[in-house]
């Protein structure tokens, strides 16, 4: 199985995606308000997740009656560089515009230099994706380059921004970072 932690605030809850929880993820990513913004995974991918140590695949739960509003994935768990890389968030549509997301960002960054000690935490978003790009922006995250043309979707080449934010910059930041 992979990392077991569960994670909490205010407002959600991160706990280990299940089996049971695969069809949610999958139908999760190809939600209309998802598909134009992240990779679809096959289910398959998925399973190979839940056994790999070194990955956080989280159900994000709200709080308030434990519905499953979306699913995380970050991988780097535990290696010894302490980089996390911030593979994907997908917030299903119905719960867009409630704070989800951005509680969720911030729960990772928790996580990441307050439980696993990262040094750094990075991540990749699409060029045209500026909802993302201005949460993460507000979150602390830098903006570090452009992966020109990285990724193929629907028969055209999409450009990927990297952001990160470094261990020293979470601890210094004011505490709404």
């Amino acid at each position: 199985m992979g990392t077991q932690l569960i994670a909490r605030s205010e407002l959600i809850t991160f706990r280990p995606s299940t089996e049971a929880d695969l069809d949610f993820v999958v139908q999760n990513e190809h939600d209309a308000g998802n598909i134009g913004f992240i990779s679809q995974w096959p289910r398959e991918q998925h399973q190979q997740t839940l056994l790999d140590l070194t990955i956080a695949h989280w159900i994000i739960e709200a709080n308030l009656d434990g519905r499953r509003v979306g699913h995380l994935i970050a991988r780097g768990v535990g290696m010894p560089d302490r980089v996390i890389e911030f593979k994907r968030i997908a917030i299903s549509s119905a719960e867009h515009g409630h704070g989800f997301g951005r509680g969720a960002v911030r729960l990772l960054k928790r996580v990441s230099f307050e439980e696993w000690n990262a040094h750094r935490l990075w991540l990749d978003v699409m060029e045209h994706n500026t909802v993302a790009q201005r949460l993460y922006l507000s979150e602390g995250f830098i903006k570090e380059g452009m992966l020109r043309e990285s990724l193929k979707r629907g028969g055209q080449y999409v450009s990927l921004l990297l952001m990160s934010i470094l261990e020293h910059e979470y601890f210094s930041k004011d505490p709404l970072f």
